[in-house]
């Protein structure tokens, strides 16, 4: 069964960041998954840039632009005696002058002029409610639906801005939306802020936009009023979190740093503040983030390609020497990120020239083993209470993926990933997916995840 949910909140609180974030975590779930982010033409309930038509009216605009009749079709959603034609992607416009202008001439929900709305506000609520009955009944059939600002963010700004509504008309016409689709267990995650104004300047700043204007200040704080009262009225679940300091974005009360696989042996990761840390630098892509951290686990060619990775001035880089200085595994605290250094080997691999990392960042614990077979250490392993095991499983110079779900089941890790798994190549899906490990998650190359 299909389950919806609505990414909400005012401008500048990161809902197409966690959309995208809550999108990441499901798939490595080995959920499936369609995410909508704001602004996008091919959202199926919500409308950007789209003109509204009746039935002859349609008919005489395919007849005025044959060459463009396929096309206007293409891109038009039917509602009941309804016609809604989508004219732009994004800031892309679908089609030329002069028929790009008379499009935006019968626009259905932006109205940036001083002029009335075209479509009365019942008439508003009368085929919004078409086009959500449409989409209950044929929605495609996948786990989740994500959708970015549509249940609130987006009517609540049309209706506001054009219509002037009062929370009550609001809160009939979300309700009724809600409605709709209650089939689909909707639920919303809501990101707030307790100083709109300060969000929505560090934002803007944040996109290169210049800072709001007090009008715009006051609209906003209005929208916020505005949702409060909607969600205090709400038919479906919904959470809320506070995302007012540092800009954190929070799932489950736990910060999101992130993992980028990057094939192989390889990946980065990358802690909510922005530190970048490079893990066996190797293999694919994605090395054009300036590290703050190289970690490399032993000194084969395909773990030791440091020159790979753009680097910060400053940048600290742990090699299996620096882990093992002084005969012991070392334990390194950087800008609050910590790396202690644990055994790694077996007949391939020199204990005394191989280590493995336990990566601690933002309070998530990551065990990246490097090249290794089972140890001895990792009896020890379940004491550390980690969040992520990474494992090697190439049965050719280290362990194969029948001993790695061993050291998964003896580790005891949160979540348990299988990567090196074929040599020569930068992943083998059908090992992975073979892997017989508990919390099992799959990623692949180019894949990246919020841990």
């Amino acid at each position: 069964m299909t389950k919806l949910i609505f990414v909400e909140g005012v401008s500048g609180v990161g809902k197409s960041t966690m959309a995208q974030k809550l999108k990441d975590g499901l798939a490595v779930m080995g959920c499936t998954v369609d995410c909508f982010v704001e602004g996008d033409y091919t959202n199926p309930i919500d409308f950007y840039s789209t003109a509204i038509f009746n039935n002859n009216d349609y008919a005489s605009l395919l007849a005025k632009y044959p060459a463009y009749s396929a096309d206007i079709e293409d891109n038009t959603t039917v509602a009941g005696d309804t016609m809604l034609v989508r004219y732009n992607n994004g800031t892309t416009p679908l089609f030329p002058e002069p028929l790009l202008g008379n499009l935006r001439s019968r626009e259905f929900c932006c109205n940036n002029t001083a002029e009335p709305p075209r479509v009365p506000l019942p008439e508003y609520s009368r085929v919004y409610k078409l086009v959500w009955e449409q989409f209950a009944q044929s929605h495609k059939r996948v786990d989740y639906i994500i959708f970015d600002g549509s249940l609130l963010h987006h009517p609540l700004n049309d209706m506001m801005r054009n219509y002037g509504a009062s929370h009550r008309q609001i809160i009939s016409h979300v309700n009724m939306l809600a409605e709709t689709i209650k089939q689909l267990d909707p639920s919303i995650v809501y990101l707030s802020t307790n100083n709109v104004s300060e969000q929505l300047k560090k934002a803007r700043l944040n996109r290169g936009q210049s800072l709001p204007s007090t009008a715009q200040i006051q609209f906003w704080e209005e929208r916020k009023k505005a949702d409060m009262a909607v969600l205090n009225q709400l038919s479906i679940p919904y959470e809320i979190y506070d995302v007012s300091h540092g800009n954190k974005y929070f799932l489950g009360g736990t910060t999101m740093p992130k993992l980028f696989y990057q094939g192989h042996g390889s990946f980065r990761l990358a802690t909510d503040a922005g530190q970048i840390i490079y893990v066996d630098p190797f293999a694919g892509e994605g090395y054009d983030l300036p590290a703050d951290i190289i970690l490399v686990s032993h000194q084969h060619g395909d773990h030791n390609q440091v020159q790979l990775c753009a680097q910060k001035p400053g940048c600290k880089i742990i090699t299996n020497a620096e882990a093992l200085a002084g005969g012991k595994p070392n334990t390194f605290n950087i800008d609050g990120v910590t790396i202690e250094a644990v055994e790694a080997y077996n007949k391939n691999h020199n204990p005394a020239e191989c280590v493995g990392f336990i990566i601690t960042l933002d309070g998530v614990k990551i065990y990246a083993c490097g090249d290794t077979s089972k140890t001895a250490q990792m009896e020890t392993f379940p004491d550390k209470n980690l969040d992520y095991a990474i494992l090697c499983g190439d049965g050719f110079y280290n362990m194969g993926s029948e001993e790695a779900a061993e050291c998964a089941r003896i580790i005891k890790a949160k979540n348990n990933i299988i990567i090196h798994v074929k040599p020569g190549e930068l992943f083998d899906r059908q090992v992975a997916e073979q892997w017989d490990a508990p919390n099992k998650l799959i990623i692949e190359p180019n894949q990246e995840i919020a841990l």
